[in-house]
């Protein structure tokens, strides 16, 4: 088997820790029906040459999750929403400052 050929079979099955050696099997439960040459008068079955392992049972804690990516004009209102709220939060803090300078003010006139 060629070297790429056997990078896609530990590929495909996730084992990149995995170095296979010549006595190494894999079980014919992983392949496909179509990876498969029928031999006429037999039973027995042989594997294609091209053939890559492609039947697996993974548990859905190992599965990737992809995630769809937003389109532009989402990202793009997400934005505008930083930055009204930004101008909103620029907004409070200068009627704050007003108001305490004004408080401030009353607090000299009393004393």
């Amino acid at each position: 088997m060629a070297a790429d050929d056997l990078n896609k079979w530990i590929v495909a099955m996730r084992l990149e820790s995995f170095n296979p050696t010549k006595s190494s099997k894999i079980c014919s439960n992983y392949f496909k029906q179509e990876s498969y040459i029928v031999c006429g008068w037999s039973s027995k079955k042989q594997l294609k040459k091209d053939a890559i392992p492609g039947i697996f049972d993974f548990p859905s804690s190992l599965m990737k999750l992809v995630k769809p990516r937003k389109p532009p004009a989402n990202r793009k209102t997400t934005c505008e929403n930083i930055e009204t709220i930004n101008d909103a939060a620029s907004f409070s803090s200068t009627s704050e400052t007003a108001s305490l300078d004004r408080d401030e003010s009353l607090e000299l006139n009393v004393s």
